[in-house]
């Protein structure tokens, strides 16, 4: 990223409106995948053993055609496109790595066509000046969490230094969103990238 350019934070993964109802099959029992996941450990020894499904044997086939090219699954899983991966490959995205994953039907028997990855993003920045910040709360566990409903209101600050690095990336002290370079963010606007609430915002820079 260069400098005097814009920051932009988006509040998906925080909302409801960014889910859709794919789930990811674990054969040893919940947590045993997602665990190592979220602790950014690398799970590709693991890739074997897990695929995405659809949750309801009753959803049809309008409502899982068009999948979104980012979007969240149950337990708040990122999953993108083969067109978003293609777009994000061009960036700065540090140690944040890609799993591809099938898809199958509710049955888990029918594999369907779409290409999907998961997308564990790694990389991190401190950046956040919580005093400057609105629209949070204390987090129990430290940091800040969003005030309900408020995905897209109030101020997130930042450092200058935050201009600097990866494209994409995510703040300790705010893990709830996820933050975009202004030249990321441009490019999911022309390339048309869809996310069912992207919730952007731009955020302000401190002096």
């Amino acid at each position: 990223m260069t400098e005097n350019t814009d920051i932009w934070v988006s509040g998906a993964r925080d909302s409801d409106r960014a889910m859709v109802s794919v789930a990811l099959y674990q054969p040893n029992g919940r947590g045993s995948f997602l665990g190592p996941l979220y602790q950014h450990e690398d799970v590709t020894p693991m890739l074997h053993e897990v695929f995405l499904k659809w949750m309801y044997y009753d959803l049809t086939e309008k409502q899982k055609a068009n999948l979104p090219d980012f979007f969240f699954g149950a337990s708040r899983l990122p999953v993108i496109s083969e067109r978003y991966y293609d777009l994000l490959r061009d960036f700065d995205l540090g140690p944040t790595r890609f799993y591809e994953v099938p898809l199958y039907e509710y049955d888990q028997k029918t594999k369907r066509r779409d290409r999907l990855y998961l997308l564990q993003l790694n990389a991190s920045k401190e950046a956040l000046v919580p005093e400057e910040c609105e629209g949070f709360r204390p987090a129990p566990g430290g940091g800040l969490e969003s005030i309900p409903s408020n995905f897209t209101g109030g101020i997130r600050a930042l450092l200058p230094a935050a201009r600097k690095g990866v494209d994409l990336w995510f703040d300790p002290g705010l893990d709830s969103r996820w933050f975009y370079s202004e030249r990321l963010y441009s490019a999911i606007k022309k390339e048309r990238i869809r996310c069912k609430h992207w919730a952007f915002q731009k955020c302000k820079i401190t002096d």
